[in-house]
């Protein structure tokens, strides 16, 4: 299912809260990409602007302000479910995105 999101005012109210009913029907994951939907707009995640919970969230290049960093929130038995799925990951020895982050979750917050 596509959706179109106008980058002015977001969602038409009451899809997103639908789309989350259509998972918990059918057995599917809702997940957000923070970086397709506008993280910056809200401190912690476009989910708390809209007031819908997705199973999953994920933060990347906003998060660090363009430096190489991603974090994967989400409810205990999607992330468990996610263990054992093969991880690899070319930010593993990467320090500077970390700091990144900090700093532009600093910002955002003041």
């Amino acid at each position: 299912m596509k959706m179109e999101v106008s980058r002015s005012k977001g969602p038409d109210d009451g899809v997103l809260t639908a789309v989350r009913e259509l998972c918990d029907h059918h057995g599917g994951i809702f997940i957000f990409d923070e970086c397709t939907s506008r993280f910056r707009e809200t401190f912690g995640g476009f989910h708390l602007k809209f007031e819908v919970e997705p199973y999953m969230a994920i933060f990347g290049k906003a998060l660090g302000n363009g430096y190489a960093i991603t974090a994967v929130i989400g409810k205990t038995a999607v992330i468990q479910a996610a263990q054992d799925a093969l991880r690899s990951s070319t930010f593993w020895t990467e320090r500077l995105g970390p700091v990144a982050a900090l700093a532009t979750l600093k910002e955002m917050k003041n």
